[in-house]
């Protein structure tokens, strides 16, 4: 009688927050199903509307709140990142690529810490870096060209024994066997070329077609050169611009009256071309002079003869002298 009396105050305790009204529960409160199996195949969740009333709903139908695994159809308005001073993490295999720090810099292979915005570390051992970039592009006709960008290592083996291990290097290949048709070119502002270093080697600036190693069109300017007093050669230039040296003794012999004499012909002389005077100086004082209209002074620079000698002497001096030599 008394197990009678418990399961009676038991059913009507349950009715009292359970009532079910035309195949419908409505409970008020807590509510825990316990031990359920565990499934992965199901393709539908229980949800619930802000009255409690619970639906069932396709997991597939949440792409529009959720990045789905399969891509998402978007509005342009979404993005994929954090809402407050935290970094987005990237990982595969369960290890952290890459990062995007609150302030915007990104690092791959790191956290970003420095002040570049774009920071990569590649590998552990300095001596095994790969290139930090690749850029690939193949326009169906084989000819594409790889550019990297890396540190020189054992990857770069002979950079690294002409450069040293660590310095920057920049290389350009092509995987499909064309190389030799490989050049690096530089162009700003959308312009036509203005720097090239052809798969020869020759550097050109202004000029897709260098002919030496290093090849230039238009203005040069070599500033704050070093002064000497010692050195003999000279650069000159061709009619097309190649430069060479010459010893300076041999350049103005030709073209130049030497200290140390000049081989001449019967076409060479000393003289102005101009109508101007032919002036001799001895410690950087006028001595003699030939004038425009063929006069000649010692010790005056205007004589009023073919040949004037002025001197100014002690008594007794001579001022001109005249000897004849019998033979």
């Amino acid at each position: 009688m008394k197990k009678l009396h418990f399961l009676a105050a038991f059913v009507i305790a349950t009715f009292a927050s359970l009532q079910v009204h035309a195949q419908v529960m409505h409970t008020v409160g807590n509510v825990q199903l316990e031990a359920l199996p565990t499934l992965t195949t199901h393709p539908n969740v229980i949800t619930s509307d802000a009255l409690g009333n619970l639906a069932y709903r396709s997991t597939a139908s949440f792409s529009g709140t959720d990045w789905s695994l399969l891509g998402n159809s978007l509005t342009g308005s979404e993005f994929l990142g954090t809402l407050n001073a935290f970094p987005l993490n990237f990982y595969t295999s369960n290890l952290q690529r890459m990062t995007l720090g609150a302030d915007g810099k990104l690092g791959l292979g790191i956290i970003p810490t420095s002040n570049a915005a774009f920071h990569i570390l590649t590998g552990s051992n300095p001596g095994q870096l790969p290139s930090n970039f690749i850029f690939e592009r193949n326009d169906g006709t084989n000819q594409a060209g790889v550019f990297s960008l890396g540190i020189s290592g054992s990857i770069w083996p002979t950079f690294a024994s002409t450069v040293g291990a660590g310095s920057a290097c920049f290389k350009l290949d092509d995987p499909f066997g064309n190389s030799q048709n490989s050049d690096m070119v530089f162009s700003t502002n959308a312009t036509a070329p203005q720097f090239i270093i052809k798969h020869s080697g020759f550097v050109g600036i202004g000029t897709t077609s260098p002919t030496a190693n290093f090849h230039s069109i238009g203005t040069a300017r070599l500033e704050s050169l070093p002064t000497s007093t010692s050195n003999t050669e000279i650069v000159t230039s061709d009619a097309n611009g190649n430069l060479s040296t010459q010893s300076a003794s041999t350049l103005f012999s030709s073209t130049a009256w030497n200290l140390n004499g000049n081989t001449t012909t019967s076409a060479d002389f000393l003289g102005t071309l101009t109508n101007e005077p032919l002036n001799f100086k001895t410690q950087n004082i006028n001595r003699a002079v030939i004038t425009a209209m063929g006069d000649m002074g010692v010790g005056t620079m205007t004589p009023t003869a073919k040949l004037e000698v002025t001197s100014i002497a002690t008594a007794g001096s001579t001022a001109i002298i005249g000897k004849g030599i019998n033979t």
